[in-house]
């Protein structure tokens, strides 16, 4: 099945980008149109506090394309209604990447070959392309963890450590 060159973004990975200020990180390294739900833009703003990711998300989304979208399906209980219209809309125009971190919703897409990446994976691929140092990459990880509340197992935070070595 072919995929369409298109991103669809969640909001936890966009909310994490924000509040490193990285959000740029996405179109630099993706290089694919790049789509929100407008139900995940009200989350996006409805959870943002400080008004400097607000800006930072504002910005962002200029450049994406804000997409309407409901599924008529009654969704899965263990997914919210945002997170169910993500993966439906990625399975309807056959996205290449879904932009995710919450792990059900990621195993969710990964059950229908729908690849996904969330915030840690932005921040390495930058490293991998080499638009960003390993110190940069080590520095923004241990921000998203210690300062911003990203949880991540024990052994997913040593693979990451010894990719950046």
């Amino acid at each position: 099945m072919k995929r369409s060159k298109v991103v669809v973004c969640d909001s936890s990975p966009l909310i994490f980008l924000a509040k490193m200020d990285c959000l740029d990180l996405i179109p630099q390294i993706m290089n694919r149109e790049i789509h929100v739900l407008s139900d995940v833009v009200s989350e996006l703003f409805a959870k943002t506090t400080h008004s400097g990711e607000f800006s930072r998300l504002k910005s962002f989304l200029e450049g994406t394309r804000i997409v309407d979208y409901t599924d008529e399906k009654s969704h899965p209980s263990k997914l919210s209604s945002v997170d169910f219209a993500s993966l439906a809309y990625s399975l309807k125009i056959k996205a290449e990447i879904l932009l995710v971190d919450e792990r059900l919703l990621r195993r969710a897409a990964i059950e229908n070959k729908i690849r996904v990446m969330g915030c840690l994976g932005i921040l390495l691929t930058a490293h991998d392309q080499g638009l960003k140092s390993k110190q940069w990459t080590k520095n923004k990880i241990e921000q998203a963890m210690t300062i911003h509340g990203l949880r991540i197992a024990v052994s997913l935070y040593g693979q990451i450590l010894k990719r950046l070595d």
